[in-house]
């Protein structure tokens, strides 16, 4: 097996750096993030080849390009507490390396991913009062109120479904905010509102009910939902009672492209995904609303929680 990664890393990684290069040369937005995973990639290949050559080829996976830049760009300019909601291990890898007077929590619900999450902490120098690391889910972990002074989830609410919802998960993190906080949430976009089913479960932590019912059902496993304007207006909006301070919008150019890539990407794995930065900065742009964006997307949310109002004797009542 190390001889094969041996062979893949000398087939992939100049495709990925040809791949960088021409991203950053077309302004591809999150190129930080980019080489940062790749030099963590190169970290680990000695102790775990098949994590470094994952993140040597692959660092950024697709749209986590747009993603990471939008919520680096929300992080509040004074540190703090801080609380990462499985996200991608790498964008709270890469922040905490950068802001090392703030501490960050990752939390995620998945075991294993917290034991490879372990590996790339130690990786990045990091130690776990700088980037402290726990097995959880949202609701759970989340029932003090007011503890957090950023709160962030890449790509996550859109997955979660069973006993609580999107609107649930949205509702939990902004009441763990602190007053005077932030929440910065991505979730994927498309013109009309659409929900995935598939054969599997792809994560084993959710369901969608009993086996016999996923079977009656017809439509499988549930994975994810793709919102439009309106779904994110009455599912993540509604639960917080407040707009977004910014809302941005990225998405492909041609409709359809996604899902071809996405079908190459599940025959072929890795060596469709080293391309990912050229791909990116080839085939998706920024869209200035829903009534233009023409197919698949992802979109940023930022909401931000009103400081606490002062009461009669001058003191800031609860938030």
């Amino acid at each position: 097996m190390r001889l094969q990664d041996g062979i893949n890393l000398l087939r992939y990684a100049p495709k990925a750096r040809r791949a960088a290069a021409y991203a950053a040369a077309h302004q591809l937005p999150g190129m930080e993030f980019d080489s940062f995973g790749r030099s963590l990639g190169r970290k680990l290949w000695f102790a775990q080849p098949r994590l470094g050559l994952d993140l040597i080829a692959s660092p950024v996976n697709c749209v986590r390009y747009f993603e990471f830049s939008f919520a680096k760009s929300c992080l509040p300019e004074v540190d703090g507490r801080w609380l990462d909601v499985a996200s991608p291990r790498l964008f709270s890898t890469c922040v905490a390396s950068q802001r090392p007077h703030c501490k960050v929590t990752m939390i995620n619900p998945d075991a294993n991913d917290t034991h490879t999450s372990e590996a790339v902490r130690a990786a990045a120098g990091l130690t776990a009062d700088r980037l402290e690391l726990e097995t959880a889910d949202v609701v759970a972990f989340t029932a003090g109120a007011g503890v957090f002074d950023c709160i962030w989830s890449i790509s996550v609410v859109e997955h979660i479904s069973g006993a609580y919802d999107d609107s649930a998960a949205m509702a939990a993190m902004w009441a763990a905010l602190k007053p005077g906080g932030r929440l910065i949430v991505t979730v994927p976009v498309m013109p009309v509102f659409t929900e995935e089913f598939r054969d599997r479960n792809p994560y084993g932590l959710t369901t969608s009910g009993s086996a016999s019912a996923v079977r009656a059902s017809g439509k499988g496993h549930f994975f994810q939902r793709l919102y439009d304007q309106e779904a994110i207006e009455r599912r993540l909006v509604t639960p917080i009672g407040r707009k977004p301070d910014r809302m941005e919008l990225w998405g492909e150019r041609d409709p359809g492209w996604f899902a071809a890539y996405e079908a190459r990407w599940k025959r072929q794995g890795l060596v469709i995904t080293v391309d990912d930065a050229r791909l990116m900065a080839d085939h998706f742009t920024s869209y200035q609303s829903f009534a233009t964006l023409r197919g698949l997307g992802v979109c940023g949310l930022l909401f931000s929680k009103p400081e606490a109002a002062a009461d009669e004797t001058g003191r800031k009542a609860p938030g």
